[in-house]
Protein backbone atom coordinates (compact mmCIF):
# COMPACT_ATOMS: atom_id res chain seq x y z
CA UNK A 1 0.00 0.00 0.00
CA UNK A 2 3.11 2.23 0.80
CA UNK A 3 4.05 1.74 -2.58
CA UNK A 4 0.28 2.26 -4.24
CA UNK A 5 0.29 -0.87 -5.21
CA UNK A 6 -2.67 -2.89 -3.70
CA UNK A 7 -3.94 -6.47 -4.74
CA UNK A 8 -6.95 -7.64 -2.93
CA UNK A 9 -7.42 -10.81 -1.74
CA UNK A 10 -9.91 -11.34 0.20
CA UNK A 11 -11.47 -13.75 -2.50
CA UNK A 12 -8.72 -15.45 -3.16
CA UNK A 13 -8.55 -16.33 0.82
CA UNK A 14 -12.53 -17.72 0.51
CA UNK A 15 -11.69 -20.29 -1.90
CA UNK A 16 -9.69 -23.58 -1.63
CA UNK A 17 -7.26 -25.01 -4.13
CA UNK A 18 -9.92 -28.30 -4.09
CA UNK A 19 -12.18 -25.83 -5.09
CA UNK A 20 -10.67 -23.97 -7.84
CA UNK A 21 -9.71 -27.38 -9.22
CA UNK A 22 -13.33 -28.28 -10.02
CA UNK A 23 -13.85 -24.69 -11.29
CA UNK A 24 -10.94 -25.35 -13.54
CA UNK A 25 -12.24 -29.14 -14.67
CA UNK A 26 -15.17 -27.00 -15.98
CA UNK A 27 -14.09 -24.10 -17.51
CA UNK A 28 -10.95 -25.37 -19.05
CA UNK A 29 -10.85 -29.37 -18.90
CA UNK A 30 -13.97 -29.49 -20.65
CA UNK A 31 -13.31 -27.39 -23.27
CA UNK A 32 -9.87 -28.39 -24.26
CA UNK A 33 -9.89 -28.74 -28.94
CA UNK A 34 -9.00 -32.76 -28.20
CA UNK A 35 -11.85 -34.52 -25.71
CA UNK A 36 -9.28 -37.03 -25.30
CA UNK A 37 -7.15 -34.52 -23.12
CA UNK A 38 -9.71 -33.19 -21.53
CA UNK A 39 -10.84 -35.82 -20.32
CA UNK A 40 -7.46 -37.56 -18.98
CA UNK A 41 -6.69 -33.78 -17.28
CA UNK A 42 -9.86 -33.67 -15.38
CA UNK A 43 -9.47 -37.70 -14.40
CA UNK A 44 -5.91 -36.98 -12.79
CA UNK A 45 -7.49 -33.69 -11.12
CA UNK A 46 -10.35 -35.71 -9.73
CA UNK A 47 -7.91 -38.34 -8.69
CA UNK A 48 -6.03 -35.55 -6.95
CA UNK A 49 -8.55 -34.05 -5.22
CA UNK A 50 -9.63 -37.12 -3.79
CA UNK A 51 -6.35 -38.32 -2.44
CA UNK A 52 -4.98 -34.99 -1.50
CA UNK A 53 -7.86 -33.78 0.95
CA UNK A 54 -5.43 -32.20 3.42
CA UNK A 55 -3.65 -30.12 -0.31
CA UNK A 56 -6.44 -29.31 -1.41
CA UNK A 57 -8.15 -27.53 1.95
CA UNK A 58 -5.63 -24.54 1.34
CA UNK A 59 -6.65 -21.05 -0.19
CA UNK A 60 -5.45 -20.20 -3.17
CA UNK A 61 -4.14 -16.40 -2.04
CA UNK A 62 -0.67 -18.21 -0.70
CA UNK A 63 0.30 -21.68 -2.28
CA UNK A 64 3.08 -22.77 -0.17
CA UNK A 65 6.22 -24.51 -1.87
CA UNK A 66 6.50 -27.04 1.24
CA UNK A 67 3.12 -28.24 0.93
CA UNK A 68 3.74 -28.89 -2.89
CA UNK A 69 7.41 -30.56 -2.12
CA UNK A 70 5.88 -33.02 0.61
CA UNK A 71 3.16 -33.91 -2.48
CA UNK A 72 6.32 -34.72 -4.63
CA UNK A 73 8.20 -36.74 -2.12
CA UNK A 74 5.09 -38.55 -1.10
CA UNK A 75 4.20 -39.40 -4.65
CA UNK A 76 8.01 -40.24 -5.83
CA UNK A 77 7.72 -43.21 -3.07
CA UNK A 78 4.24 -44.64 -3.83
CA UNK A 79 3.93 -47.09 -6.37
CA UNK A 80 1.50 -47.43 -9.69
CA UNK A 81 -1.15 -49.34 -9.29
CA UNK A 82 -1.22 -51.53 -12.24
CA UNK A 83 2.10 -52.52 -12.66
CA UNK A 84 3.08 -51.88 -9.34
CA UNK A 85 6.69 -49.88 -9.98
CA UNK A 86 7.51 -47.17 -8.50
CA UNK A 87 5.94 -43.94 -10.09
CA UNK A 88 8.66 -41.94 -12.00
CA UNK A 89 10.03 -38.66 -11.85
CA UNK A 90 9.05 -37.48 -14.85
CA UNK A 91 5.22 -38.62 -14.25
CA UNK A 92 5.41 -36.41 -11.28
CA UNK A 93 6.54 -33.66 -12.50
CA UNK A 94 3.88 -33.97 -15.06
CA UNK A 95 1.58 -33.63 -12.18
CA UNK A 96 3.28 -30.92 -10.66
CA UNK A 97 3.07 -28.72 -14.43
CA UNK A 98 -0.64 -29.16 -14.43
CA UNK A 99 -1.31 -28.10 -10.75
CA UNK A 100 0.94 -24.95 -11.63
CA UNK A 101 -1.30 -24.28 -14.49
CA UNK A 102 -4.44 -24.81 -12.30
CA UNK A 103 -2.83 -22.15 -9.83
CA UNK A 104 -2.25 -20.09 -12.31
CA UNK A 105 -5.16 -19.94 -14.05
CA UNK A 106 -7.46 -19.08 -10.90
CA UNK A 107 -4.59 -16.29 -9.48
CA UNK A 108 -4.76 -14.74 -13.27
CA UNK A 109 -8.54 -15.03 -12.80
CA UNK A 110 -8.32 -12.94 -9.66
CA UNK A 111 -5.81 -10.63 -10.73
CA UNK A 112 -2.93 -11.98 -8.17
CA UNK A 113 -0.86 -12.31 -10.63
Amino acid sequence: MDRAVFIDQTQAKRITFGEHIEDYILSVSRHRPSKHSGLCEEQRLRRFRKAEVALCAYSVAHPQPEHFEDYRDRRLLQTSSKSLKPIAPGTVKRELTMLKRVLDHKRRKLGLL
